[in-house]
């Protein structure tokens, strides 16, 4: 005669099984999320920034010059990584050129990822977009923030703390709405 174990004792190792996982998975040494000089990798999978975290910094390359991230604080910021073959991308730019527009004190930046310059910057003047454009061609930026698809914008306050990350096309009125609630909070 051959043992079964019941559903429910099934269920209960499972359960003890993913709590045990979950338990490991939780390592009391790793650092504090905000203390970027000290995150980069978790074995081999990047740590992504989160809101309430420090927003890494980085040096913008642009056709005009570099701006240093350090530069940018004291503002809030958008950050966003497009790419000219994302449909998502081309509806979401002429939103973040109207939030820049109607917001000069805040900083909207593009990071155009893992395309030649010349191209995403006409393509992106072509649909009238004046704000500061980086190029990540080998995706270090975007590495560096977990970017796993685009487009993705990152809301950061003029401290560098991460207020809110939108995964997908954003607008303005998202924007402007999720700013206001961050600085009366």
């Amino acid at each position: 005669m051959r043992w079964r174990a019941s559903p429910l004792l099934r269920a209960g190792v499972a359960a003890a099984l993913l709590i045990t996982a979950a338990a490991l998975m939780l390592d009391a040494g790793l650092p504090q999320r905000s203390d970027y000089t000290q995150i980069g990798l978790l074995g081999s999978l990047p740590i992504a920034p989160e809101i309430n975290a420090s927003a890494p910094p980085f040096d913008l390359i642009t056709r005009q010059g570099t701006i240093r991230f350090s530069d940018l604080l004291g503002k809030p910021l958008v950050i966003n990584f497009w790419a000219t073959w994302c449909v998502p991308c081309e509806v979401e730019l002429p939103e973040l050129q109207a939030f820049q527009d109607a917001h000069p004190d805040a900083v909207v930046i593009g990071v155009n990822v893992g395309e030649d310059p010349g191209v995403a910057e006409a393509w992106a003047a072509e649909r009238g977009v004046t704000f500061p454009i980086t190029f990540d061609q080998r995706g270090q930026i975007a590495g560096l923030y977990a970017v796993r698809g685009m487009p993705t914008t990152f809301l950061v306050a003029p401290n560098g703390i991460i207020l809110h990350i939108f995964f997908g096309a954003t607008t303005r009125a998202a924007l402007e709405n999720r700013l206001a609630l961050s600085l009366t909070q």
